[in-house]
């Protein structure tokens, strides 16, 4: 037996529209969400802090820009801010000599009004060298050699690579003896030298005592060698005494009768 049955014009439109819906739902994705994402937000990548940082040292270091080399290391790819306005800030450690390495602070911040609001502040680590001229040796140089200006050049270093009283000109030293070994390349100090010995033991010289009222000269024979300013004994040829007297020249000694 057959039944027929009736299905309304209005129920079929229905049944359409929802299975098409269905259809559609199973085929949208939802787009991917990302924690990082920032509304009215401003990415600025290292390299630009760096340089912010960078012109920072160079104003207010010590040192002409000539004679330095400042490089900046951000350990950041980039950094993002939650606000399109934005200034900043470069902060040095208190009493920064501005030398080797420095910690550097950028800090960023945005005007709410007239009231400062901070948005980040991140560090980078700066290395600044500082080169100067100064004499090396040009080759070894042995003990007691008296020195000439063809065993010295001109280089520039690195100013923590500088010992103290370091000589600058070649022509300071011309004349001078070396009090010790020297190597190739090695920066030339006032601890590496000494001037010549100007008079030697059995020379000679005259003697000089002297104040604001006399004044007295006689002969006596050098026990010592002595450079000029050094302090030495000297026999008296007169009284057979040593008397301790300053060297002036290689012709005169002075004691001091105050």
């Amino acid at each position: 037996m057959f039944y027929q049955i009736s299905i309304k014009p209005w129920v079929v439109i229905l049944f359409s529209i929802i299975m098409v819906t269905a259809v559609q739902s199973r085929n949208i994705k939802a787009a991917p969400q990302s924690n990082n994402m920032m509304v009215n937000s401003t990415t600025i990548e290292s390299r630009t802090v760096a340089d912010w940082a960078k012109d920072a040292i160079i104003q207010n270091m010590p040192w002409s820009p000539e004679q330095t080399k400042v490089s900046v290391y951000p350990r950041f790819a980039s950094i993002h801010l939650p606000s399109e306005t934005f200034s900043h800030r470069v902060h040095f450690t208190k009493n920064e000599d501005f030398v080797g390495n420095i910690p550097v602070e950028v800090e960023f911040y945005t005007l709410d009004g007239e009231k400062e609001r901070a948005l980040k502040s991140v560090w980078l680590m700066a290395e600044v060298s500082v080169f100067s001229l100064v004499v090396t040796a040009k080759e070894p140089i042995s003990r007691d050699t008296i020195l000439t200006k063809d065993l010295f050049i001109i280089e520039e270093r690195k100013s923590n690579e500088i010992p103290p009283k370091s000589f600058t000109s070649i022509d300071d030293l011309i004349g001078k003896i070396s009090k010790t070994y020297i190597r190739q390349g090695q920066v030339i100090s006032a601890r590496e030298v000494s001037a010549p010995f100007i008079v030697h033991a059995g020379n000679s010289i005259e003697i000089l005592a002297k104040n604001q009222y006399i004044t007295l000269k006689t002969i006596g024979i050098v026990k010592q060698d002595g450079r000029k300013g050094d302090i030495i004994p000297i026999m008296n040829l007169g009284s057979k005494k040593i008397v301790y007297a300053e060297v002036i020249n290689e012709n005169i000694s002075k004691v001091s009768l105050d």
